[in-house]
């Protein structure tokens, strides 16, 4: 009797432990049975992890008696388990791999698809970003993977299939206004600047406060030889986005073409502090300096 009262006493004090974690389980999880687009994120199973853990150790310590055994088991468990970590860790090193990993295991989901033919078109591997975002379009179509694969055929100078992809994903979400300056952008390419300026006005119309449409804006008026207009474009932008580089540049660069030698210096020199490895910014500055010594 004098062992098993002691036996029977850790018995049920380990019970509670064990009925804690596997409610936890029960209930963290439940959380997660929500409808979602995404079933299984990694990160998901953190929460759960705490019950199943709980209550894996309590019942491994009631079940090996021997505290020298109990120990090497757990070393086993933790080292295994660090292993694998460090091996999953890898797959996380960047965005390329991430996805690359998750294309093996899910080959038919649209967003892993999408996702992989983005990265692609990223690094410049265009065929291979083609051949996933078409995958991703064709089990299930969305208007931003039908703009990113425009952008793709537009890079390789399928200026015609880049404008069907763009178009189909105006048509899906006539509201999504930066699809109207992808488009701007392909309209430029074939030279159709009057619906590339349609398109930006577009854009600026539906969302007054996106700088990149002001921007955009203003190169094509300073390819159309509007500087007025171009500089009021690059002035609006800045109001939204005052530490671009790149507005800054252009600016002055209307500026320095308008002989206003002080204006364009003052963006330069704010362009360079901005990036101060930038040799355009410095030598655009140089240029000013010249010529306001020649006055």
């Amino acid at each position: 009797m004098g062992k098993s009262e002691p036996n029977k006493s850790a018995f049920q004090a380990g019970q509670g432990p064990i009925a804690f974690g596997l409610a936890w389980m029960l209930i963290t999880f439940s959380i997660n049975t929500a409808p979602r687009v995404n079933v299984i994120f990694e990160h998901k199973l953190y929460l759960i992890s705490f019950g199943f853990f709980l209550a894996t150790v309590t019942s491994l310590s009631m079940l090996i008696k021997s505290r020298k055994t109990l120990f090497k088991v757990f070393l086993c468990i933790i080292t295994i388990l660090s292993v694998v970590c460090y091996q999953r860790n890898k797959v996380w090193i960047n965005e390329l791999k991430l996805w690359e990993d998750n294309i093996k295991m899910a080959p038919n989901k649209s967003r892993v698809n999408a996702s992989l033919g983005r990265i692609y078109g990223t690094l410049g591997r265009y065929d291979e970003s083609v051949y996933y975002l078409s995958r991703a379009i064709t089990l299930r179509s969305d208007n931003i993977t039908l703009e990113n694969r425009g952008i793709i055929f537009a890079q390789q100078g399928h200026y015609d299939l880049a404008l069907q992809d763009l178009n189909k994903s105006i048509a899906m979400d006539p509201n999504y206004f930066t699809t109207y300056v992808k488009r701007s952008w392909v309209y430029q390419l074939q030279q159709n600047y009057q619906n590339a300026l349609a398109d930006l006005n577009s854009a600026i119309t539906l969302e007054p406060y996106f700088a990149d449409a002001y921007i955009e804006r203003g190169i094509l008026w300073m390819q159309l030889g509007q500087k007025q207009k171009a500089l009021s474009d690059f002035q609006q932008a800045l109001k939204i986005d005052p530490l671009n580089y790149q507005v800054l540049l252009k600016r002055g660069e209307v500026y320095f073409s308008l002989q206003q030698y002080e204006l364009a210096l003052e963006d330069f020199t704010r362009a360079q502090a901005l990036e101060p490895s930038s040799t355009e910014a410095a030598q655009n500055k140089a240029e000013c300096l010249v010529r306001l010594r020649q006055r």
